[in-house]
């Protein structure tokens, strides 16, 4: 394994105090030069930004272990960041956009891995005690079995989005039938669990952005959760627009206000450094 600073490409400045530290953690099937308009914004405004996006095929699977592996290999690289470039007393802020992003809060959440006594508990400080956060991009989406074929067949060709869809549904339905043979009953679907965890997950400072207009992510489910978090304690800010596509409010009328209410949001750390990684694939960090 080279050494970490082997891993970046160039030297970083000096961080003023007030820096803050994001992680920006991509859509399903999210390409990085998407992501990167995003992480410029943000580099434009001080911000040191980590963004990454979990390999599709994990997003969907079965297999709650690869999505597990994802995000306790995403938290170990911020540490090495973190640690290796002297951020430690950077706030932290963890930017999920969509589910795919937001799988990776689902699945540390589950583990506890950001709790006082986790196995990332600098990084649970970074965010509780030293002013971060965590923001929601058009998430959490409950993905009923129409919504998530959607979102599995989103950009096929008509043709094979039609068999590609049959194929989803009928995977579904075998797998939930495999586990009733073999076990006697039919697990929840996976959307299911996945609501739960991010339902339950231990309350912070919390930003949801989402539109009514979006036809993935249910605006009325997020109100619902938005509700529920509250009464868990989590210090929550929510804006519901009536338009506004999918993980698109850079771009459309609501960018005003929602780069607003996220500068709002960090206004405690109050962004001002200016320095970028991508994390691809989790085998290097590499700064631009």
């Amino acid at each position: 394994m080279p050494r970490l600073d082997d891993k970046f490409k160039v030297e970083s400045p000096s961080i003023p105090q007030n820096a803050s530290f994001v992680v920006l953690c991509g859509w399903y099937k999210a390409k990085d030069a998407q992501l990167k308009r995003y992480s410029d914004v943000l580099r434009a405004n001080g911000a040191v930004v980590l963004r990454t996006i979990m390999p599709p095929e994990d997003v969907y699977t079965l297999r709650e272990s690869k999505r597990i592996e994802n995000a306790r290999a995403l938290l170990a690289a911020t540490r090495e960041v973190r640690d290796a470039r002297g951020y430690q007393e950077l706030p932290l802020y963890l930017m999920f956009m969509s589910n795919g992003g937001c799988n990776f809060h689902a699945a540390m959440s589950s583990e506890k891995m950001l709790s006082d006594e986790g196995e990332f508990a600098d990084l649970h400080h970074a965010i509780d005690v030293l002013g971060g956060g965590l923001i929601f991009d058009s998430c959490p989406c409950y993905l009923d079995t129409k919504i998530a074929t959607k979102v599995f067949t989103m950009g096929m060709p008509s043709a094979l989005a039609r068999v590609a869809s049959c194929a989803f549904r009928l995977s579904c339905a075998l797998a939930a039938a495999a586990n009733f043979v073999t076990r006697g009953y039919a697990p929840p679907l996976q959307y299911e669990p996945f609501w739960r965890k991010v339902r339950d997950a231990p309350p912070r400072r919390e930003l949801y952005l989402f539109s009514e207009a979006d036809d993935i992510c249910v605006a009325d489910k997020v109100d619902e959760l938005v509700r529920e978090r509250v009464r868990a304690g989590a210090a929550v800010k929510a804006k519901r627009w009536e338009k506004g596509r999918h993980v698109a409010h850079l771009y459309g009328e609501n960018r005003k206000e929602y780069l607003a209410l996220i500068e709002e949001f960090m206004r405690p750390s109050r962004m001002s450094c200016g320095l970028e990684f991508y994390l691809g694939e989790f085998s290097d960090v590499v700064f631009t």
